[in-house]
């Protein structure tokens, strides 16, 4: 039996929220969040102990007003390694406010941005850091759109190379 796109998605992020026992938050950026809302539903999610969806930017905001302790959940977060969202988790990971993280990554992570998070993480409340390849956008069961590595130059080619591609 052949699973489709969202079907592989969905066990792959079922997976590792299986493993992490106990009451959980989800948070993702925008792009994950879109990737995951095609393969699977919230009430779905919520079958696994996550009980709060948020968005990584959050972070990123000087409060307003003192962020409540949620030291009864744990932090999955499941994000690009883009610079706006690694910037938004060292803000979450300098002043935690969860019992612990467990850091998910939907493309490569680079050394120099490892050694960030592990500086920033004064507190010791990461508990994993994993990289899980869904860095992609489903539209149907069986396409789907890659998304490009963030920095690399884009294919652009010139209307020659279209012409000889037509050809």
């Amino acid at each position: 039996m052949s699973l489709s796109l969202p079907d592989l998605i969905r066990r792959s992020l079922f997976e590792e929220l299986d493993e992490i026992k106990g009451m959980k938050t989800l948070i993702m950026d925008s792009s994950s969040m879109s990737t995951i809302d095609l393969a699977c539903s919230k009430s779905l999610i919520m079958k696994k102990e996550v009980f709060l969806f948020e968005d990584i930017q959050k972070f990123r905001q000087p409060p307003s007003v003192t962020p409540p302790k949620l030291g009864h959940l744990k932090a999955i977060v499941v994000i690009r390694s883009s610079i706006e969202n690694i910037e938004a988790l060292l803000c979450a990971l300098r002043k935690p406010i969860y019992q612990s993280f467990y850091l998910f990554f939907t493309n490569k992570i680079d050394s120099l941005t490892l050694k960030r998070l592990a500086e920033a993480d004064m507190n010791e409340v990461v508990k994993g850091v994993k990289e899980i390849h869904i860095d992609l956008e489903p539209l149907l069961e069986n396409v789907f759109i890659l998304r490009p590595l963030e920095g690399r130059p884009q294919l652009n080619p010139s209307d020659v190379d279209i012409k000889r591609f037509a050809e």
